[in-house]
């Protein structure tokens, strides 16, 4: 059985290698091939992911609260306010649609003011990995008298360690 499981890591590391690879690849050698392309702004420990998930909830958060507020505004209103409550959601919709629009030009410029801070990531990079080694050896330390907690410990520790960015140049 542990034979079974190294080897299925093993695979999947093998695996995760290759793909790596087959994405990098085309990259470095657009790199070496004098690609002026600019590079994307450096990541910065911390804020680069946090806004991952904002540009995430700019892309799909304006649509689900309009869909959300759509269903109690779309109710049929009397006549002579039937009018004025299609055109209010025809705007709301095309606000929904240029939030949308514009939301990733505003994440990027946000991640172009914060990459000088990456200059900073070892430093940071050492603070994350400090916190998630006091939340792992906690969880190891009180072990079963704190059960699951132990567990929540340990993968708090691993996103928190998720954090971490590397200072890359193009």
């Amino acid at each position: 059985m542990k034979i079974a499981v190294r080897a299925g890591r093993t695979a999947a590391v093998v695996a995760g290698a290759v793909v790596c690879a087959a994405v990098a690849l085309p990259t470095i050698a657009k790199a070496d091939a004098g690609d002026t392309a600019e590079c994307p702004a450096a990541r910065v420990t911390g804020l680069s992911s946090a806004l991952d998930t904002v540009g995430t909830a700019a892309a799909a958060g304006p649509s689900i609260a309009f869909g959300v507020l759509l269903v109690p505004l779309s109710q049929p209103l009397p006549p002579p306010f039937d009018a004025a409550q299609s055109q209010a959601l025809s705007g709301a919709a095309d606000g929904v649609q240029q939030l949308r629009a514009d939301a990733p030009g505003y994440v990027e410029q946000l991640r172009a003011g914060i990459a000088p801070f990456a200059a900073g990531n070892e430093f940071a990079n050492q603070g994350v990995n400090a916190v998630a080694d006091t939340l792992d050896t906690v969880a190891d330390t009180a072990g079963p008298a704190i059960a699951p907690a132990d567990r929540t410990l340990h993968e708090t520790a691993t996103i928190v360690r998720s954090n971490a960015e590397v200072s890359a140049s193009c």
